[in-house]
């Protein structure tokens, strides 16, 4: 199983903010099915926020939140 925590910062050219925010939160539990398979899930979920305010809006900050599912088969030709 892998667990990941990261935070990003990107520019952002726009009337309202400077740079946006990410907060990003993934796991992605893996299954050895053999020697050569494994299959995984790879749940993600994500925060972003503007930052930077140069004219404040009446609705606050843009904030967007985005979830991901995966499912995946992985395969080796050669034992690892």
């Amino acid at each position: 199983m892998t667990v990941s925590a990261a935070r990003r910062t990107t520019p952002l050219q726009d009337l309202t903010a400077t740079y946006r925010q990410q907060d990003i939160l993934t796991v992605t539990p893996t299954w050895r099915i053999s020697d050569k398979t494994s299959t995984y899930l790879r749940l993600s979920y994500e925060e972003s926020t503007d930052k930077g305010i140069l004219i404040p809006l009446p609705s606050g900050p843009r904030r967007d939140t985005t979830t991901i599912g995966a499912l995946g088969l992985g395969w080796s030709a050669t034992p690892s």
